[in-house]
Order: C-alpha cells, then structure tokens, then sequence
C-alpha cells in the first residue's frame, strides 16, 4: 500500500493545508504502513529501524523480521549469491581464499547492497570481482588485513562496488 503524501498547502500560513491534527494522523497511518510491509510482515522487505543503540525498533511488541544472515565459507573460493545481501560472509580455511563479485548479469542486487566479509580463519582473504566488476578501495586494497578482520562491499552502481575496512 503506498505512502499518502501530507497537503501543506501552497505557501506558508495560508490556509490551504491540512490541519495539524489530521496530518498527524496522517503521518502516523504512514508509519503503520511502513511497519506492516505489503504482506503484512514487520517490515516492507526495504527499511529496517534501529533505534541507535543495539536493538530494532518495535511497535505493539512486533518486531521487525531479520533480514540479514550469515554464510560460512569453508573452502577456498566463493562467489557471493542473492542471499548474501546484508549479510556477514564468514570464512573459516587455513588456506587463502577468494571471494568473488557476480556481475549484475549473474545476480541482480538491490542499489545499496551492503555485504560484510570476515576472515574468520587463518587464510587470507581475497576479494575480486568477475569479468566487468569494479571493486574500489583505498589504494586498490582487496585482502584482508589479517584474522577477525572485516572488510564491507556497498553496491555503487551495476557492476561497481566499493570495498572498505580492514585492507591491505
């Protein structure tokens, strides 16, 4: 259900807007749609709420549905999927492994796609991107620096990417 904009009338002060009262209400039915999502869910599959600490936002005691999760890579070489989107890739070799970027061909991800990548066992971790994938980093950095660090992937565009964190 979409979003009803709020009438603030054509100038300042001049009448022609909604009231305060009724844009309240407005403004609160808006929230409620937020919440809800469009299948009635916590929410809309796009906005999660946080109340800037560490916990989500809730209303009536509904909590919003997690929408990020984790995958454990355990060989040497792993090309993100659909699934990764607002995850935390986690890697466990001894050995050095590659995580490859699929171009927008392969997996269509959202603008604004954040992935978080852990080197979690002693392998070092490499981030590449397939065939006509740009990764930009600080100095052209594409490893990780060493164990437990993180690295975070945001979708600029199709196929570009900017990789930040721990890096060398």
């Amino acid at each position: 259900m979409p979003l009803t904009d709020l009438n603030v009338g054509s100038a300042a002060d001049d009448g022609t807007g909604q009231t305060l009262r009724s844009g309240g209400q407005l403004i609160n039915e808006n929230f409620e749609k937020v919440l809800e999502g469009p299948a009635g869910g916590a929410t809309d599959g796009a906005i999660v709420l946080y109340d800037g600490t560490s916990g989500r936002l809730t209303k009536d005691g509904q909590q919003p549905e997690q929408v990020s999760g984790e995958t454990v890579v355990t060989g040497t070489t792993y090309t993100l999927n659909a699934g990764d989107a607002g995850a935390l890739v986690r890697t466990t070799n001894a050995s050095p492994v590659t995580i490859t970027v699929p171009s927008n061909a392969s997996v269509a991800y959202a603008p604004r796609t954040v992935i978080s990548i852990v080197q979690y066992g002693d392998g070092a971790v490499t981030i590449q991107g397939a065939s006509g994938v740009v990764i930009n980093s600080a100095l052209g950095a594409t490893e990780l620096a060493v164990k437990y660090s993180v690295a975070t992937l945001f979708r600029v565009t199709a196929d570009e990417w900017l990789l930040f964190g721990a890096l060398v």
